[in-house]
């Protein structure tokens, strides 16, 4: 903890003789000069003056939290030293809102269509418009209700300060040999990305997905120069399987893909 203290360390003893000059046995006289955050005192005493030296300065030392002002510190290695405390500043405390995994379910169609609304109109990355996905607020919600109906389906919002601040989708596939596998898709909101929200929904939909046993195989597809995500999924256990040369076009521009696959159990 760094303390503001005053430390007063006796200098000097200057020889005068006062009486010589007053013409009195014992005289006393103090001068007090203060300049910025030094202080300066001089005390004469009969024949001798002492000068001391009061300096305001800034140390690190263990000072416990809630000292008052005027306490008395001791400063280990430092003899002939008495430090006043005048002002201890408690450390400052930010209080970081602690994410929340809910299901689908516990929000509304609105709630989640703004979140997906948030994270398209934020980044070029996705391979589809929102538009194309979810035409309108109705669409999302049959979406989401034919999703419980897969076995093994996972559909996560990762909350922070009460507010969906990502999603992430894992879906089964519904023809009768491919059922084993799942494709997933995830977003973040811009405000909440680069905090290790992606990660945090990845653990827990694999998580769900291994005690359910119903998928084995998940695949993903993302764009070849979103690396961040690259490295998050590989992060998460998920291998490149193949490049997709000029996978997505976005206006005159085209994007390579990148085929990713992840196994639950072999």
């Amino acid at each position: 903890m760094t303390v503001s203290v005053w430390v007063w360390v006796w200098v000097t003893v200057l020889m005068l003789v006062l009486t010589e000059v007053v013409g009195v046995a014992v005289v006393v006289v103090i001068v007090v000069v203060v300049v910025g955050s030094v202080v300066v005192v001089v005390v004469g005493v009969d024949s001798a003056v002492v000068v001391v030296v009061g300096v305001e300065v800034s140390v690190t030392v263990p000072v416990p939290v809630g000292t008052t002002a005027g306490a008395v510190v001791d400063v280990n290695g430092v003899s002939d030293v008495v430090v006043i405390v005048s002002e201890v500043e408690s450390p400052m405390m930010t209080l970081v809102p602690t994410p929340m995994l809910k299901d689908f379910r516990s929000y509304s169609a609105v709630d989640l269509y703004g979140l997906f609304q948030e994270i398209y109109s934020s980044s070029d990355g996705m391979s589809e418009l929102l538009e194309d996905k979810y035409p309108d607020i109705r669409r999302l919600e049959e979406d989401v209700e034919a999703l419980y109906r897969l076995p093994g389906a996972v559909a996560l919002i990762v909350e922070v300060d009460g507010k969906p601040a990502g999603y992430l989708i894992i879906r089964p596939r519904t023809r009768a040999r491919l059922r084993h596998t799942a494709e997933l898709s995830m977003g973040v909101a811009p405000a909440a990305r680069g905090k290790g929200l992606g990660g945090l929904m990845l653990q827990a939909a694999f998580d769900r997905v291994a005690a359910e046993s119903a998928i084995e195989i998940v695949y993903l597809m993302v764009r070849a120069d979103n690396q961040a995500a690259i490295r998050l999924y590989r992060n998460a256990g998920f291998e490149q399987l193949a490049v997709l040369d000029r996978d997505t076009k976005v206006d005159d521009s085209y994007r390579d893909g990148v085929l990713m696959r992840k196994f639950v159990r072999r």
